[in-house]
């Protein structure tokens, strides 16, 4: 009888370690150091962080809005659909902007038109809705693709 009381202990113990530590992953929000920004920078989290026009994909609306140059060039750069590394604060607003090049951020020399006029949109835009870990606001970084627009 001692034996199976031992037994089931242990098997209870094993079971609620397992539990707590599912439950841990969950919520742990995993970061790094951004030496350029001097700030814990989360690239997971509980709650991730919402574009100013609260839809999915709606910084797509918002950079088309307001985009200042020619058409032509927005389809002829956005054919490789760049991709661009953002990094907003607390507060969910963008604090750096870097355009991709086969992942790895690209040398200021080898901006594009397009990738100049995405920094300065995203520089201008409103306040996203902060990303959250553990239901408190958390300096974030998003990978954003700027897809051809369809044209009517």
């Amino acid at each position: 009888m001692i034996k199976r009381l031992l037994l089931l202990s242990l098997i209870t113990f094993l079971a609620n370690s397992c539990l707590a530590q599912k439950n841990n992953m969950q919520e742990d929000c995993s970061h790094y150091y951004d030496k350029t920004t001097g700030r814990n920078v989360y690239i997971s989290f509980t709650s991730a962080p919402i574009s100013p026009d609260s839809i999915p994909e709606g910084y797509l609306n918002y950079i088309y809005r307001n985009i200042k140059i020619s058409v032509d060039d927005l389809i002829y750069h956005s054919a490789i659909r760049p991709k661009y590394k953002i990094i907003m604060d607390e507060k969910g607003k963008i604090i750096k902007c870097t355009p991709l090049f086969n992942g790895k951020e690209k040398n200021i020399l080898d901006f594009t038109v397009l990738d100049k006029e995405i920094i300065r949109i995203f520089e201008e835009s409103e306040n996203w809705t902060p990303a959250k870990c553990k239901d408190r606001n958390i300096a974030t970084q998003a990978i954003v693709v700027v897809k051809r627009p369809h044209l009517k």
